[in-house]
């Protein structure tokens, strides 16, 4: 076992006082009265139970500022909890509250001399339990999740649902030849393997998407070498109206201008109009009738 210091002897004076409150279905500490309680330190007028203090124990073994390491019996029928937090929070009688939450874990604040840290973290969970017939290292049993800022998963992700995205079109990152902008049209790039560069050729065949910077769905592993392109989906295309006005409607192909997508003019054959196999990069949603710009188009590579 670790040294728990000044505030293990606290804890066991703490437990000695309440006396009576030991006995209470099982409760091994109790705070019964409304007041405010401190451990280490002075309480605070809006905290219920403040933990403070300064702990540096000697050793080598890991260090932890509150440790639960009992072992709980359920009857049968019944569910065991290590922790359970269940407050009221009432809402003042007017204005408004930024927040109500059960638990508030804040960023830890690292300090101390010069050694390397390798991971640092609000909430770590070490795994998944064994021996149930499901189990979870995290388990949201109800209501709506939300994450702010990157989620990531080094394992694999089962969606049983769907998924929702802010944005419409699905990328991947490529390898580009040199950096493309938002809107972009690429093809393959004939010189290299695996590799895309602007397009500057109309009608060809060797169109390969458009570059999106905020695609809902991106696919691949980034580089400094590599574009996001968009290959299905709604995304901003880059057209050039000069070969003739864009409808809503109109399918589109690479045009002599670089990064360029215009109206597809079809073929005549047989009396029917077909449009050039290969070389459609997709529908136009918004019309431009001169000069270039932006449109939406829905990206139909065929």
């Amino acid at each position: 076992m670790y040294g728990r210091g000044a505030f293990h002897v606290v804890a066991l004076l703490l437990v000695a006082l309440v006396g009576s409150a030991l006995a209470q279905g099982g409760t091994q500490l109790l705070f019964t009265s409304p007041g405010m309680h401190a451990l280490g330190g002075t309480s605070a007028p809006n905290v219920a139970l403040l933990l403070t203090g300064a702990f540096t124990p000697g050793g080598t073994q890991d260090v932890y500022g509150f440790d639960y390491n009992g072992t709980l019996t359920a009857p049968a029928g019944r569910s065991s909890y290590g922790a359970a937090i269940l407050p009221t929070m009432n809402r003042a009688a007017s204005g408004t509250h930024p927040d109500f939450a059960a638990l508030r874990v804040f960023s830890p604040t690292v300090g101390g001399g010069g050694a390397n840290l390798t991971n640092a973290s609000g909430i770590k969970i070490e795994g998944a339990p064994s021996g149930a017939t499901n189990n979870y290292a995290l388990w949201v049993a109800a209501g709506n999740t939300r994450l702010e800022g990157m989620l990531r998963v080094t394992g694999d992700a089962q969606i049983d649902g769907n998924i929702s995205a802010k944005y419409q079109d699905v990328a991947e990152w490529v390898p580009s030849a040199h950096a493309l902008a938002a809107a972009t049209v690429a093809r393959i790039d004939s010189s290299a393997s695996n590799r895309v560069v602007i397009s500057d050729k109309p009608y060809d065949t060797r169109v390969a998407g458009v570059v999106s910077t905020q695609p809902g769905v991106l696919l691949g592993e980034g580089g400094a070498d590599k574009t996001k392109l968009a290959h299905s989906g709604r995304v901003k295309v880059k057209v050039d109206a000069r070969y003739g006005a864009i409808a809503i409607g109109d399918l589109l192909v690479t045009s002599g201008t670089p990064g360029h997508a215009m109206r597809s003019e079809p073929m005549k054959i047989g009396g029917a109009e077909i449009h050039r196999p290969g070389t459609i990069i997709g529908k136009a949603l918004e019309s431009l009738q001169t000069g270039q710009g932006e449109i939406l188009v829905l990206l139909t590579l065929q």
